[in-house]
């Protein structure tokens, strides 16, 4: 069968095949997935919190091929092919994918992309990025100093301690132990005079901490919490978020936030929840969800709910070791005063000239910025003039790439006064041009595939660049990522014939692997690529023919279902020995008759020392 289909524009593209036969013994070979990867150009994905982004029209005016997707839960790093710069532009953390966030890191800093994170209520600190997978990518730190804290904030913590917690992930600890962590990093995050609570919820709820003022308590905390273990059973959501909601009832802060982290596959009897959670909106509470599992998994429809009718937001993590990151994360977002509103004058510096050649005229004011810092090595072309000399504009170089920081609003009702500004667009334009990734160098083509179980590079070169060659070779990296995690090896040439140098990787099912070939300061990208079919299951049609040829030889026959082979034994051969037995005794009891009785057998010799009597009239003579 073939398939044919145009692509018109660079990328890569996920196809995926599917067969439903009838009584198929093998339905584990019915599926497989391929990613088609049409090179040229670089694009700009563009991630908007805004339902029509004002940066589009500026982009797509300089000549950028702007691609903003729709299904922002469907995005992985295939969508990174073909993308020379990302902007998040005001999107929450939690409406972008984990997967998505973890492929930005290998996307900069090995395949020489750009990444631009502009500012808004849903951005930065205040969007969740704090501890986030491109938190180091950025060149502003989202901590927040002691002196910049918001009015107390009261903290309710239902932790899952059923017996799925109990498993043991990747490191040598189990998921209770990353839930205690994350719940640990929670506690160093708050102030001393914020309040928290934690409740280990099974089949009831067990308080662990009551709520409590972390000043003087904060190490007898960490050590209660970092004690918790699964105790097996299922986790009780509704008995939870009342107990929850019971501790957050005795406190009068200003924030009251409730955070569950519960198994997406076993989490049982949510009883009256919406009640509970009525009740909690109603006097100003919120809930968050860190859910973990899939948007696929059993029970992820009634978190999400619970979400939503909480007011919060809901993380979905299938890697366990992301758990830590994810509570730092959402305790920042609440208990920080990440996001200033108010209208703040600025001034510009002479780090814009890094990469401009001249100063702009820089808006009088903003109306509004996200609190951050510069971090060292960092340079800063925009700062605020009030006691924080934030950093409003900041840029810095990240391995082969490079990542940006608008601190301010580019949008919305905080952003009018900056779109009025007749800088606007040239801002855009400079910090997109500055970022995108830099043209591939001339005379290279890199290509992949899978044999087998490897996945094998292919690096061709024309003739002209035999002597930068000689010079240096290029250098590969491959990040193979899986369920679980992610890790970055390089490999080796081998020359396999003039124009071509080929290096190979063992690429296991089920995992994704992008790569870089970096030749002197530029870098050609490539991937992903995955096994198309798992390799237990996919069979040759020569390793199917010599199978079959070894069956007929021997006098077998094919079975493909396994239950029938025991349902219907091969009849094995029996050889039945009582007849053979019995005509053999006949043939030697005639034997013994015919030898015995006619003489044939020779007379034996007498032995020695035996007398014989004569007849009568003989001498007696001994013998």
């Amino acid at each position: 069968m073939r398939l044919a289909d145009r692509l018109s524009t660079p990328g890569c593209s996920a196809y995926e095949m599917t067969i439903t036969p009838q009584n198929d013994p093998i339905p584990e070979n019915n599926r497989a997935v391929s990613f088609l990867e049409v090179t040229g150009g670089n694009g700009v994905l563009l991630l908007s919190g805004y339902d029509r982004d004002p940066l589009a029209p500026f982009l797509e005016a300089q000549g950028f091929r702007v691609q903003q997707p729709s299904g922002l839960n469907r995005l992985d790093a295939r969508h990174l092919s073909g993308v020379g710069l990302v902007i998040i532009n005001n999107l929450s953390a939690s409406s972008v994918p984990p997967d998505f966030l973890h492929a930005l890191d290998y996307y900069v800093r090995e395949q020489g992309g750009g990444l631009l994170m502009c500012g808004g209520r849903h951005s930065f600190g205040s969007g969740g990025y704090f501890s986030s997978p491109i938190d180091e990518l950025l060149p502003v730190s989202m901590e927040m100093k002691k002196d910049k804290m918001k009015l107390m904030t009261a903290m309710s913590i239902v932790l899952d301690r059923s017996g799925s917690m109990s498993c043991s992930v990747p490191g040598g600890k189990t998921k209770m132990d990353l839930a205690n962590a994350g719940t640990c990093q929670t506690i160093s995050l708050l102030s001393d005079q914020d309040l928290i609570s934690v409740h280990a919820v099974d089949s009831e709820p067990h308080p662990i901490v009551t709520l409590s003022s972390l000043g003087p308590n904060r190490k007898k905390m960490i050590s209660s919490v970092s004690r918790i273990a699964s105790m097996g059973g299922g986790i009780f959501i509704g008995a939870g978020l009342k107990a929850g909601w019971r501790e957050l009832q005795r406190s009068v802060a200003g924030t009251r936030h409730l955070l569950l982290f519960a198994d997406a596959d076993d989490s049982e009897e949510p009883a009256d929840y919406r009640e509970t959670l009525k009740e909690m909106v109603k006097e100003g509470a919120t809930v968050s969800v860190i859910a973990l599992g899939t948007e696929k998994s059993a029970d992820a429809g009634l978190l999400r709910e619970i979400a939503e009718l909480g007011r919060g937001r809901i993380f979905f993590c299938d890697r366990p070791g992301d758990i830590p990151s994810i509570f730092a994360q959402e305790t920042v977002s609440v208990a920080r005063a990440a996001f200033i509103r108010e209208r703040t004058s600025l001034r510009g510096t002479a780090g814009w000239l890094q990469i401009a050649a001249g100063q702009p005229e820089w808006p009088p004011a903003v109306d509004g910025y996200n609190l951050c810092y510069l971090r060292n090595g960092a340079t800063a072309a925009c700062v605020t003039e009030d006691g924080n000399a934030a950093p409003l504009v900041s840029f810095w170089n990240r391995g082969t790439g490079r990542t940006a920081a608008v601190t301010f609003a580019m949008g919305g009702e905080l952003g009018k006064n900056i779109q009025q500004w007749d800088g606007y667009g040239d801002l855009i334009q400079t910090l997109a041009r500055w970022l995108n990734r830099k043209n591939p160098p001339q005379g290279y083509s890199v290509q992949a595939d899978t044999a087998g179980d490897r996945l094998r590079i292919r690096l061709y070169y024309s003739e002209e660049n035999i002597p930068r060659l000689a010079e240096r070779m290029p250098e590969i990296s491959l990040e193979l990522s899986g369920k679980e995690s992610s890790r970055t090896q390089n490999g080796i040439w081998e020359h396999l014939q003039p124009g071509i140098f080929q290096c190979s990787f063992p690429l296991p099912h089920g995992v994704m692997a992008r790569g870089a070939v970096r030749i002197g300061g530029g870098v050609i990208p490539f991937g992903p690529v995955s096994q198309q079919v798992d390799p237990e299951w996919a069979m040759p049609p020569e390793s199917g023919n010599a199978f079959l040829d070894l069956v007929n030889r021997t006098g077998g026959r094919e079975r493909m279902d396994l239950p029938s082979i025991f349902r219907e034994p091969r009849p094995g051969t029996c050889l039945q020995l009582r007849p053979i037995l019995l005509w053999s005794a006949c043939v030697l009891l005639v034997l013994d008759a015919l030898f015995t009785r006619t003489g044939l057998l020779p007379r034996g010799q007498p032995r020695q020392g035996v007398t014989r009597s004569r007849p009568s009239g003989e001498n007696n003579q001994s013998i």
